[in-house]
């Protein structure tokens, strides 16, 4: 039996702080892609598909990409995640994806 105070955790639970040119680009950037549960509309004639725990966001940029008329929302509890796939998304100019905040940990 697992005694409270030695909670067995597999994998990282904290982010790595931002570097100064990410926190930049997130501060910067953050209002054209974060969205909250009270923001959320479902647009009438697109599927919605919620992808939790998106990492790198391999996956979640190919099927945006690949899926146009579909509408994603990804949420992932680590930034370092937010920011590389808000890069991405800015970099290959998709308009389907949105991220939900606050981060998940907090949900």
């Amino acid at each position: 039996m697992i005694d409270d105070k030695k909670k067995i955790f597999f994998g990282r639970s904290k982010s790595r702080a931002l570097s100064k040119s990410k926190k930049f680009f997130y501060e910067n950037h953050k209002k054209d892609f974060l969205v909250n549960f009270e923001e959320i509309k479902l647009v009438k004639n697109k599927d919605f598909i919620l992808e939790i725990g998106f990492g790198l966001g391999e996956n979640l940029l190919f099927q945006a990409s690949n899926h146009p008329k579909d509408y994603f929302i990804g949420v992932d509890p680590f930034i370092n995640d937010v920011v590389n796939v808000i890069q991405k998304v800015k970099k290959l100019n998709l308009k389907n994806i949105l991220i939900l905040d606050p981060l998940v940990k907090k949900v």
